[in-house]
């Protein structure tokens, strides 16, 4: 073999290596925190391999995954009523018609809290109550994208865990998993909702995008 090219060679070989090293050494130093939830291109992808839930628990996927039925239930319903005069309905029905929706109950004591108004406070991105009739409406159109949800379920994520750095254990969240609960009664029953943390409901939400 020639000595120069096998030289050559090696000496190429060797950038290369070291080019890929400074390449993914500088992927590892991006901070989540400092990406843009609403900027950032890809949400499979901050730039460096992870995806933006990368921090998310079960807690945010179950915010995730409610919310979204929410959306989909209260467009649902006007769409298939088609009636101006009744473009939703109130708080009393909200269960009986998540139920008939998405074949499931809708389980308050899930969210660690059994009052409506603090179930409202969760999904404040999603639903409000209509001052002058108590109508449930939606916030976002119907053609408000899961992916859209999933950035604005890691805002709130990053802005209740700054809350919690600086001393406020209040604005920590704790679910109750619907498998803990079965057969203690409470508002709806079990909710259905899957199980896992964190990545364990990508494949799930990366098939809607």
């Amino acid at each position: 073999k020639d000595p120069q090219k096998l030289k050559a060679y090696l000496a190429k070989k060797k950038e290369s290596a070291e080019g890929e090293a400074a390449e993914a050494e500088a992927k590892i130093e991006i901070d989540l925190d400092d990406v843009d939830v609403h900027g950032v291109e890809d949400v499979m992808d901050i730039g460096d391999g992870r995806p933006l839930f990368i921090e998310f628990a079960y807690e945010d996927w179950t915010l995730l995954t409610t919310g979204f039925e929410l959306h989909a239930l209260l467009h649902g319903f006007k769409k298939d009523l088609n009636d101006p005069d009744r473009r939703s309905f109130k708080e009393a029905d909200l269960q009986f018609y998540y139920n008939l929706y998405h074949k499931k109950p809708l389980n308050f004591k899930v969210f660690g809290n059994e009052e409506f108004s603090y179930f409202l406070e969760l999904f404040k991105d999603v639903v409000t109550v209509e001052a002058e009739t108590g109508f449930l409406l939606p916030l976002q159109s119907d053609q408000f994208a899961p992916e859209k949800l999933l950035r604005i379920v890691e805002d709130n994520r990053r802005e209740r865990q700054s809350t919690i750095d600086a001393g406020d254990e209040t604005a920590r969240l704790t679910f109750t998993r619907p498998s803990s609960i079965e057969g203690k009664g409470g508002k709806g029953g079990d909710d259905g909702h899957e199980h896992g943390q964190g990545g364990g409901r990508r494949e799930k939400w990366g098939d809607k995008w």
